[in-house]
This record gives C-alpha cells, structure tokens and sequence, in this order.
C-alpha cells in the first residue's frame, strides 16, 4: 500500500524542500533515486505555482545556501570516511562554521519568504 502525507507547513519549508530537490536532482546519478526526486519536485512545483507570491530572488538565494550546506556536508564526509589529522582541524572548524553560518541565514531567507508570501505557519528559531 502506497500512501502520500499532506502535512501543513510553512511557505518557506516548502521553497526549502524544492531547492534541496533542486540540488538532488543535479547531483545523483542513480535512475531511481532520480525519478523519485522529480516526482517529488513535480508535486511540490504544483504547490509553488498556486502561492502566487513573487519569491523568486529568495528561492535563487536559499537554493545558493542550501549548495552550501550540501558541499560542506560532503566534505564534512570526506574527512569522517578518511579520518583526518590534527593539521586538518582548522578545516574542520572553518566548514563547521561556514555550516552554522549558512543554517543561520537559510533561517533569515525562509522567515522572509514566510513573511512576503503570507505563511500562516512561520516556523521560528531560537538564534535568529
């Protein structure tokens, strides 16, 4: 039995699901992975279009943060799957704290998208 949740949430979750999607959809390789990907960025898609709300500058901005995030989790990755030696912990501490910085401003972008596109759900953070 297949099923689908239809879960109430924020706009800018939403935009935030896509551009991840987005990410997905030009990173993997593998077919089923991909299919199931752009079923979800279908259906998702369909959502954006009836918001009408012009988000268009901050989707491209959260998609930038959210590539962000995605490449120092691959690194971040890297260095667990090798370990790493003391010299490497700067580039620990440095993609740690480019991560805790993108969090940070993905928090700004999604409240801002919530806010212009009139979400009646704002998911609120503690260090925003």
């Amino acid at each position: 039995m297949t099923k689908t949740v239809h879960a109430p949430i924020s706009v800018g979750d939403l935009i935030d699901k896509i551009t991840i999607l987005q990410i997905k959809e030009d990173e993997f390789e593998d077919a089923v992975k991909l299919a199931n990907v752009r079923k979800e960025l279908r259906e998702l898609n369909i959502l954006v279009a009836e918001l009408n709300a012009n988000i268009v500058k901050e989707m491209q901005e959260l998609r930038k943060v959210n590539e962000i995030i995605w490449e120092n989790e691959d690194k971040a990755r890297t260095f667990s799957a090798s370990g790493w030696t003391p010299e490497q912990t700067k580039q620990i501490a440095e993609i740690a704290m480019s991560t805790y910085a993108a969090n940070t401003r993905r928090a700004q972008i999604k409240k801002a998208i919530n806010e212009k596109s009139g979400s009646t759900i704002i998911e609120e953070k503690s260090y925003t």
